[in-house]
C-alpha cells in the first residue's frame, strides 16, 4: 500500500500500488469534479505534490514545464511508486459533504397552493393503512406512527446536481429543501460518458449506488434538521433526464446510447420507492412523470407544470431546458413538438479550461466599460475561473469590445504580442496560440470559444428547427420559458447577441429556475395535476434533430456569432 497525505484536508490515506491517485482518493472518499471521468483529456484533476523530482511527471497540454518542475500533476495519470504528499485545489472535495464550501441546505416553510395529495393515510381495525386515490390498488397496512404528519419527497436528478425538497402533504407547504453535486460528475460530465462507464464491469452498480447514497444523503439531512422521521415520507416524485432515471433505478442505460434509443423506464407511472434504493417508508411508491422521449425525460415534463401557458392553445409558446443536454418543446396553438439537442457542459462551465461551478471567485457577470471588460465574481474575490451564469456575458463582451470576430477567432492587433507575462484583460499569443486572459493564471482559450459556438449553435438550430415543424417564424412565438438552475442568472440580450436564441426573441423570454424540482412538488401535492399531465403529453411529436432535413446546415450557418 502507498502512504498518500492531502492537504489542505489534513487527511491520510493509503492506496493500492499500481493504482492511480485519482482512484485512489476517491476510494478515500475524495471526490473531484473531471468532465472526462478521470481519463486523462481534460487536465481537470490538477495536484500539487512536494518532491517533485522523485514523482514520475504527467506530461499534459494543461501542464507547462515551468508547473511541472514545481511540482504539478494530474491525478488521473499519476501512479505513485512510494509514499506522497499532494496539495489539491478547491475542485475537491470530501465524500458525503455535497457541493464543497458547504451545504446549501434551506429550512424555511414555504406555502405552495392547494392540497389534493394522491395517498391517504388511515386508521381501521387496530392498523394503520395506506390508500392510492388515483389507482386500481388496494390499500396496504403501513409501519406509521401517529404522531406522524405525512410528507412526500420530490426529487430532481439532474446529470450535473440533485436537489431535493421535503413537502408536508397535509399542508402543502415546502418543509425544507437540499441541493449538492451529483457524485456520478466524477465519472463523467455527461450522459454518454456515464451510460459508457455502465457498461465496464461493476459500472452500473457503481454509479447506481453514488446517486442513491446522496439522494439519500439529502433527503435525512433535511428530515434531522426539521426533526421529522424519514418514515413520515410516503409519496415520492422524481424527475429526471432518461438516462439519471435508469441509472438511479438500477437499469442498465446501454440501449439509450444506441439507435433506436431504447427506454426501459416507463413515464406516467408509480413504482415502489425501494425500487430506486430510497430509504423513506416502505411502503412509499416513486412517481416518475411522462418520459416524452430517450433524451426529453420526466425532468421536462416535471417542468411543464410549471408552465401552464403552454397546454393554452391559443398560444405558441417554447419551453427550452438548459444543461448539458437542451431540450425543446414547443406548443403552437394546440399542436405539440419536443426535441433535444446535445449542448454539452461548456454552459455549466465544465468543458471550458478555466470554467468552474458558481463558488467564490468565479466570474458571473461580464460588463464592457471604455472597451475594457470588468469582471464581478462570486463574493468579488480574485477571478479563479468563469462558471455558467458567467460564460454567456463573457462572450457577448469580448464581442462588443472587438476582441474575437463573428467568427469566434481572437482579434490580436496590437494586443497580441507573444508574451511570457500575460496582463489580465488583454489577448495574448503564448505557444503561437491566442488566449485572453482574465486573472493571474487564468485563461480563455480559442478552443473554450468553439465550444460556446457549438453549444449554443446546437440551441438555436433545434429552436429554429421546430419552429419549421410547426410553420412558425419567430416573431409568432408568444413567449419563451428557460429553465434550468442557472438559466435565471443569464442576460436575454446578450443570449440573443451571440446567437443563442433567434434575434428579436429576447424581450420575450422568460426565467423560471429548475423547473424540474418545482414541477415535481406540485406533482406531490395535487394529483390532478398528474392525470392531466399524462392525457395532455399523450399527443406530444418527438423530432428526431440528427435526420431532420436541413439540420446540419443551420447548425454549421449558426456556429458563427
Amino acid at each position: 500500500m502507498i502512504n498518500v497525505y492531502v492537504q489542505p484536508f489534513d487527511k491520510h490515506c493509503k492506496i493500492e500500488k499500481g493504482t492511480t491517485l485519482y482512484t485512489g482518493l476517491e476510494r478515500a472518499g475524495i471526490g473531484i469534479e473531471t468532465p472526462c471521468g478521470g481519463k486523462g483529456i481534460c487536465g481537470k484533476c490538477r495536484v500539487r505534490v512536494d518532491n517533485s523530482e522523485e514523482i514520475t511527471h504527467t506530461p499534459h497540454k494543461q501542464i507547462s514545464p515551468e508547473e511541472a518542475d514545481q511540482g504539478v500533476r494530474l491525478a488521473c495519470l499519476l501512479v505513485p511508486e512510494t509514499d506522497i504528499s499532494v496539495h489539491v485545489g478547491e475542485n475537491f472535495f470530501l465524500g458525503g459533504q455535497g457541493e464543497p464550501g458547504g451545504s446549501m441546505l434551506q429550512a424555511q416553510k414555504r406555502s405552495t397552493g392547494p392540497v389534493d395529495p394522491g395517498v391517504e393515510i388511515y386508521f381501521q381495525d387496530n392498523t394503520w393503512f395506506m390508500a392510492w386515490r388515483t389507482r386500481d390498488q388496494p390499500p396496504v397496512p403501513i409501519a406509521w406512527n401517529q404522531s406522524f404528519e405525512p410528507l412526500g419527497l420530490a426529487v430532481d436528478i439532474g446529470t450535473t446536481t440533485l436537489a431535493v425538497s421535503l413537502v408536508s402533504l397535509k399542508t402543502g407547504e415546502i418543509i425544507g429543501s437540499d441541493v449538492s453535486l451529483n457524485p456520478q460528475t466524477r465519472l463523467g460530465h455527461d450522459v454518454l460518458t456515464r451510460i459508457q462507464h455502465a457498461a465496464a464491469p461493476g459500472g452500473l452498480e457503481e454509479l447506481t449506488g453514488l446517486v442513491r447514497g446522496e439522494v439519500n444523503r439529502l433527503a435525512q439531512s433535511i428530515c434531522t434538521h426539521v426533526d421529522v422521521s424519514v418514515d413520515a415520507i410516503i409519496d415520492v416524485t422524481i424527475g429526471g433526464n432518461t438516462t439519471m432515471l435508469e441509472l438511479a433505478k438500477g437499469i442498465d442505460p446501454s440501449p439509450l446510447g444506441v439507435v433506436p434509443f431504447t427506454v426501459d423506464i416507463k413515464g406516467g407511472t408509480a413504482y415502489p420507492a425501494s425500487d430506486f434504493g430510497l430509504g423513506v417508508n416502505r411502503a412509499a411508491q416513486a412517481y416518475i412523470p411522462p418520459v416524452l422521449h430517450a433524451y426529453v425525460g420526466s425532468d421536462i415534463s416535471a417542468g411543464l407544470v410549471c408552465c401552464p401557458e403552454f397546454f393554452d392553445d391559443t398560444r405558441s409558446v417554447l419551453y427550452i431546458d438548459l444543461g448539458t443536454n437542451g431540450e425543446i418543446c414547443l406548443n403552437a396553438a394546440g399542436e405539440r413538438f419536443t426535441t433535444s439537442t446535445a449542448t454539452g457542459p461548456a454552459f455549466e462551465g465544465m468543458s471550458i479550461s478555466s470554467g468552474m461551478r458558481a463558488e467564490r471567485g468565479a466570474v458571473e457577470h461580464v460588463s464592457v466599460n471604455n472597451g475594457n471588460l470588468v469582471f464581478d465574481t462570486i463574493d468579488n474575490a480574485p477571478v479563479r475561473g468563469v462558471c455558467g451564469s458567467g460564460i454567456v456575458d463573457f462572450i457577448a463582451a469580448l464581442l462588443e469590445a472587438g476582441m474575437i470576430n463573428p467568427t469566434g477567432k481572437f482579434v490580436t492587433g496590437d494586443n497580441g504580442e507573444p508574451t511570457n507575462t500575460p496582463q489580465p484583460g488583454r489577448v495574448v499569443v503564448m505557444n503561437d496560440k491566442s488566449w485572453f486572459c482574465y486573472g493571474k493564471n487564468v485563461f480563455l482559450s480559442q478552443k473554450d470559444i468553439r465550444q460556446i459556438q457549438l453549444a449554443k449553435s446546437a440551441i438555436k438550430s433545434g429552436i429554429e428547427q421546430i419552429l419549421d415543424r410547426a410553420s412558425l417564424e419567430p416573431d409568432q412565438i408568444d413567449a419563451i420559458y428557460l429553465a434550468g438552475g442557472f438559466g435565471k442568472y443569464l442576460n436575454p440580450e446578450n443570449m440573443e447577441r451571440i446567437g443563442m436564441i433567434p434575434q428579436g426573441t429576447a424581450n420575450r423570454l422568460l426565467f423560471i429556475g429548475n423547473a424540474s424540482i418545482d414541477g415535481s412538488i406540485q406533482l406531490l401535492i395535487d394529483v390532478r395535476q398528474r392525470r392531466f399531465l399524462e392525457e395532455q403529453l399523450q399527443q406530444m411529436e418527438h423530432l428526431e434533430l440528427g435526420s431532420s432535413r436541413g439540420f446540419m446546415e443551420r447548425f454549421v450557418a449558426n456556429l458563427n456569432f
